[in-house]
């Protein structure tokens, strides 16, 4: 266990745990159960907090410092933006409004001030945003990805967002990076994933990001947050190989769950290294594919 110590005028205290959250997803039906998990840990399984406003799977996810977001699904093709509290353990999720066009397996990333939901189906370049201090309000397009796909993955710094892997006639390895602290502009090339797949998800440190898994893919690939040009480079290994999983990011630890076929694993990694294999933590609170994480 991880203990979240600070120091105020010499005195030590520990801080509230913090939470990452799975919503959504497929058992072969759709779910809108939102699971919790603490953040600050290695051990443990998530525990249920509440439902989405309406059970979709294929959605993306957007964090900001108080509320996460929800946007997109596959009920069929949705448009609906949910938001939660980040750090309250029950409730469910509450309406925030809508994509400016319904589709699933979007991809997020976010800023200080701006998430960003990008692609999707049906080979969508489509790049909107959303203000993340606001719990009202609908998308508005920022641009295009430099390629239209779906079944991608985000991971973010503190300047740039990046969208990697995805599907367009076939797995892709395509890296694109956006700057988040604007509201127009296209994405431009970065570089490209260790190998081409889509069904990939994304967890971020303060230095690294990686993409994690893929169908029937263990590879744990990180960039460089504060690069805009390079390719990605292996990481190591997932616990399980598997794509159509999500992903949720801690100050130390990011945390993959839930994936095909089926599956409750969540496994975390060291988001500080850039080598090591996943490590299981627990398990979700069901088994299901392609929920997505704040």
């Amino acid at each position: 266990m991880t203990l979240n110590i600070k120091s105020r005028n010499g005195v030590l205290f520990e801080l509230p745990p913090s939470y990452g959250f799975f919503g959504g997803g497929t058992t072969g039906s759709d779910s809108n159960i939102i699971d919790y998990i603490n953040k600050d840990t290695t051990t443990g399984n998530a525990t249920d907090k509440g439902d989405l406003t309406v059970a979709r799977y294929a959605l993306a996810g957007i964090t900001g410092s108080t509320y996460g977001f929800f946007g997109g699904g596959f009920t069929p093709a949705s448009n609906v933006i949910d938001y939660i509290t980040l750090a309250t353990t029950t409730g469910n999720a509450t309406d925030k409004g809508d994509l400016t066009v319904a589709r699933y397996t979007p991809a997020g990333v976010q800023g200080s001030t701006y998430g960003f939901f990008g692609g999707g189906s049906t080979l969508s370049d489509i790049i909107e945003y959303i203000t993340l201090a606001t719990t009202s309000g609908n998308a508005i397009d920022k641009g295009v990805l430099t390629t239209g796909r779906r079944h991608l993955a985000g991971v973010s710094g503190s300047t740039y967002g990046f969208f990697g892997g995805g599907y367009i006639s076939a797995s892709t390895n395509i890296i694109d990076y956006i700057t988040l602290s604007t509201t127009t502009g296209n994405a431009l090339d970065k570089g490209d994933l260790t190998i081409a797949r889509d069904g990939v998800a994304g967890v971020s440190g303060s230095t690294y990001g990686f993409f994690g898994g893929g169908v029937a893919l263990n590879t744990i690939d990180y960039i460089t947050l504060s690069t805009t040009t390079g390719n990605a480079l292996d990481k190591g290994d997932l616990t399980v190989a598997r794509g159509q999983m999500a992903g949720t990011s801690g100050s130390i630890y990011g945390f993959f769950g839930g994936g095909n076929a089926v599956t409750n694993v969540i496994d975390y990694i060291n988001t500080t290294t850039t080598t090591g294999n996943a490590s299981d933590k627990g398990d979700l609170t069901v088994a299901r594919r392609y929920p997505t994480g704040v």
